[in-house]
């Protein structure tokens, strides 16, 4: 089922606000249905690529049968998960985990020229891919987007066709740009990371051949993109380039990988609850500290870098102040959501001018079928509006 204007209105104006460490969360709803259950839209859709059954069920995976591999032994540190994750990363290679894929909608009214150029990043030659409409304006400078893709650094890779960067494009007349940075395990921390800093002072440096203000840059993504962002923040500022980003974008961002906790920052399952429809769908919302995948991706990029690295960890960062804007998004069914609504909060407590949103009946991965719900829709709409006021 296709949803209406009326319902991306009514999610960009919210349900009301929610108070999370001292920083305002507006909540976001297209429709009526209850807190803790999927978005009527995404059911559909999920159904539909028979993600879910007419029940609302989704199969479990039994990682362990399916890899072969011993997970005790991974959690408890004896065998590195290395070759886990490069099987996994195979597994997934079908699997959506961002909008550039053939689940998602183009949205756009008109052309988007999409184009890439690779280039030595850091160690290591990747691919930066390149949006725009294809009747810019070259004679006058536009906001720029960089972004990074999710995949808990070990999967993904971007085709040059995802229907969100393009709608953002056209809405914003930005250049967006999408960087394919090195995947671990062969490449671990810090080469990502460095490649995407790199691929920042490359499009800062390079402002005028395309056609972007260098004053008006905004480096974002989701999931693990949104990880790698936080910390380059956190870099810019240690090295005194401030000037490199104007705004920074989190979208379901994991900040946190130590049992170690900032003040006030409390885990709690209550948190989140499942009402009918939802149950065996999300299953248990984990925590960090027993969350086993989420380890093992982290220990899998990470290496022997401790987790406690606040370029890894940024909410354990001691000084915030200084950091760009940020627009912060979040999944009301994602159990990254506390942390980074938390995390919102000690950025407005250091200064840092936030934005908040919180996308109900939405889970982790939901932005992989843009088009098809408008929280979708709606969470491009801000990303544009916030590079617009840039």
């Amino acid at each position: 089922m296709s949803y209406s204007k009326e319902a991306v209105t009514r999610t960009l104006a919210g349900e009301g606000i929610a108070i999370v460490n001292g920083a305002e969360v507006k909540v976001c709803k297209g429709a009526d249905y209850p807190e803790g259950k999927l978005d009527p839209w995404l059911m559909e859709i999920l159904k539909r690529k028979n993600k879910l059954d007419e029940k609302g069920d989704s199969p479990g995976v039994d990682i362990a049968a399916l890899t072969g591999v011993d997970i005790g032994k991974l959690i408890s540190g004896e065998e590195d998960p290395a070759q886990l994750m490069l099987v996994l990363r195979h597994l997934q290679e079908k699997v959506n985990l961002n909008a550039d894929n053939e689940d998602s909608i183009n949205l756009c009214e008109g052309e988007i020229e999409v184009t890439y150029e690779d280039r030595v990043f850091y160690r290591n030659t990747n691919r930066l891919w390149r949006y725009q409409r294809t009747n810019m304006d070259t004679q006058k400078a536009h906001p720029c987007y960089i972004h990074f893709h999710g995949g808990g650094w070990f999967t993904g890779s971007p085709q040059g066709r995802d229907n969100m960067l393009k709608y953002i494009a056209e809405k914003s007349d930005a250049v967006i740009f999408d960087f394919d940075y090195s995947l671990a395990p062969e490449h671990r921390f810090p080469e990502a990371f460095n490649e995407c800093y790199e691929v920042i002072k490359y499009i800062y440096d390079h402002a005028q051949q395309f056609r972007i203000d260098p004053k008006r840059i905004a480096v974002g993504g989701g999931s693990a993109g949104a990880n790698l962002t936080a910390g380059l923040t956190l870099r810019a500022k240690h090295e005194g380039r401030n000037e490199l980003i104007a705004l920074q974008i989190l979208i379901n961002p994991p900040l946190l990988w130590t049992d170690d906790h900032p003040d006030g920052f409390i885990w709690s399952i209550n948190q989140f609850p499942v009402t009918e429809g939802g149950e065996s769908f999300f299953g248990k919302q984990t925590d960090r500290a027993t969350d086993w995948a989420l380890r093992l991706m982290a220990q899998n990029y990470m290496g022997k870098e401790p987790l406690s690295n606040i370029y890894f960890s940024p909410m354990l960062a001691v000084d915030l102040s200084g950091l760009p804007p940020a627009l912060v998004v979040t999944a009301e069914l994602d159990g990254l959501r506390l942390e980074a609504e938390h995390y919102a909060g000690q950025l407005k407590k250091a200064g840092v001018p936030v934005k908040a949103c919180r996308y109900s009946g939405t889970n982790h991965d939901s932005l992989a079928y843009f088009g098809h719900f408008p929280a979708g829709e709606a969470c491009a709409i801000e990303i544009v509006n916030e590079l617009t006021k840039m």
